[in-house]
């Protein structure tokens, strides 16, 4: 072996056995004086705030340090789910299409729906969307914040809906 490689090999070994023994201080230090050097879990998704709202029993979720909800698996849902969020939007579509005098056979339910997509719950849970229907006449949607933020006339073809804002 030359010299020079002695030498490199030297500095190496130092170099990596100074390294391991700072890094090790650093982990007795922080073991010691119970700081936690870890960064805490931040929400997938950045406006996921909803500490006013309490989850039943059985709903997948992940929880910071303090036990606060910071995720719920979007596709996670229940039969029970689906069907009460189904009932919540035909009511709303019944009281919408009252209250404007829409030319809408009423009271609508499921069996005059033509489509209908209900988000499942972790997806409503994160975004606020509940879902939307559609009637032979007008499609309806709670959209935004859980309310009823969508109505838009529908016409039918044989296999396409053709959504217009006026006609």
């Amino acid at each position: 072996m030359s010299p020079k490689s002695t030498v490199n090999n030297y500095i190496m070994r130092r170099f990596i056995s100074v390294s391991f023994v700072l890094c090790l201080y650093l982990v007795c230090v922080c073991a010691l004086t119970g700081e936690d050097t870890r960064m805490p879990p931040k929400a997938f998704i950045p406006d996921y705030v909803h500490a006013d709202m309490l989850l039943p029993p059985g709903v997948p979720r992940v929880v910071d340090t303090n036990g606060n909800i910071i995720y719920v698996p979007e596709k996670f849902t229940s039969k029970a789910f689906q069907a009460e969020a189904l009932n919540m939007v035909i009511d709303e579509a019944n009281q919408v299409a009252k209250e404007l005098n829409l030319l809408e056979e009423l009271p609508i339910t499921k069996t005059n729906l033509v489509d209908l997509v209900i988000g499942p719950f972790g997806f409503t849970y994160a975004f606020q969307k509940i879902g939307n229907i559609t009637t032979k006449h007008y499609v309806y949607g709670v959209e935004q914040g859980y309310k009823f933020s969508l109505i838009v006339r529908a016409t039918f073809s044989a296999d396409t809906i053709v959504a217009e804002s006026d006609r």
